[in-house]
């Protein structure tokens, strides 16, 4: 298993394109407006009309109707409970499907890429190919079979898998059993392009066809393409696989497993554990105890680096770890761009922190 495990969160879609979390509704009201929702009209209208019921509930209670996490944690419970102020029948029951396909169709209109000079792939960004090359140059002082590195993500888009693919680095989602020699991706909530299968019941395929649109500035907008990709020896449902990023994620997780179990194991393994771009919000327990469980084995955990603006994320992470790595922790208030530039010893990053230690 990998002995360097990074963990990347909202903030490393960012130079992609991707709104954070508090912004992400605001650019959903604008895609809207704009009558550029890719034919989903009716789930973004649905969507804002449950937003708006919720804020007339402010007297009552105080929900942050701009989070999405909050909206989505909002609209699961009344999906559950069978009450959503006057949104009933038939609109209830796909209210959830609604927040999702909204959710997606943000994702990809939002998210823009250039094609490569040479050929026809889409070109990852200056930040992703820094990625790339941080775990090219880790695997190359590699002297064991295993894999040194692995990346994990709760983000549901296509950037860093587009950054594999312009590398031409094979790897694997882990979604079925897996080869060890091949990179491990695992997309903890899921991805854009995983559809669920129409025979079996948890299997879900994965594409790389992806379709899209290039835009009036030349940049190109990849959607996930779920349909095309394959299960069971027919094509998936045509639905992107995403689990909520909410208290009720472990009731959607199922044919996720695999994925999860991976990641804990490679959490068990790990020696550095690098989180960027991850808040941590309060009400996500899944990785506390995913952290918890994943982390109770014999391995000697020598670094533990968060890398995130916002400073008051620190604190989160340091009541998480144990008293045993406390002096291994590494704060560092920069952003993905900014981290994957010190991770990689650039000498502009080195000198703002003479003590870091790059991993290369």
């Amino acid at each position: 298993m990998a002995r360097t495990v990074l963990i990347l969160g909202a903030g490393a879609s960012v130079d992609a394109g991707a709104p954070v979390m508090n912004d992400f509704l605001d650019v959903s009201q604008e895609l809207l407006d704009n009558n550029d929702c890719d034919g989903n009209e009716e789930d973004f209208e649905l969507v804002f009309k449950a937003i708006s019921r919720m804020r007339q509930l402010h007297e009552k209670v105080n929900i942050n109707v701009i989070n999405l996490e909050e909206v989505f944690s909002a609209i699961e419970m009344g999906v559950i409970l069978g009450r959503f102020g006057d949104i009933e029948g038939d609109e209830l029951a796909r209210l959830s499907k609604s927040l999702k396909r909204v959710i997606c169709t943000t994702l990809e209109r939002t998210m823009k890429f250039e094609f490569a000079k040479s050929d026809d792939r889409l070109q990852a960004t200056e930040a992703n190919l820094r990625l790339m090359g941080l775990l090219k140059r880790l695997e190359e002082k590699n002297t064991s079979k295993k894999l040194r590195s692995c990346v994990i993500t709760f983000n549901y888009d296509l950037a860093i898998d587009i950054a594999f693919m312009f590398r031409k680095i094979d790897f694997t989602y882990c979604l079925d059993e897996t080869n060890e020699t091949v990179y491990p991706f695992l997309k903890l909530h899921g991805s854009l392009n995983w559809g669920k299968c129409r025979v079996c019941e948890d299997g879900i395929g994965s594409t790389t066809i992806w379709e899209g649109q290039t835009n009036k500035d030349g940049s190109h907008c990849a959607k996930g393409s779920p349909g095309t990709a394959s299960h069971c020896g027919q094509l998936t449902i045509n639905e992107s696989v995403i689990v909520s990023p909410t208290w009720n994620k472990l009731q959607q997780a199922r044919p996720l497993r695999n994925i999860w179990r991976r990641a804990a194991q490679e959490l068990s393994e790990a020696q550095e554990i690098i989180i960027i771009g991850y808040s941590f919000p309060d009400a996500d327990i899944f990785f506390k105890f995913l952290y918890a469980l994943g982390s109770d084995s014999n391995t000697r955990v020598r670094r533990f680096i968060i890398g995130n603006p916002d400073e008051s994320v620190e604190e989160k992470f340091r009541n998480l770890i144990g008293s045993g790595i406390q002096q291994r922790f590494e704060f560092i208030p920069e952003r993905y761009n900014e981290l994957m530039l010190l991770l990689n010893g650039h000498q502009k990053m080195t000198k703002k922190y003479p003590k870091f230690r790059p991993l290369t």
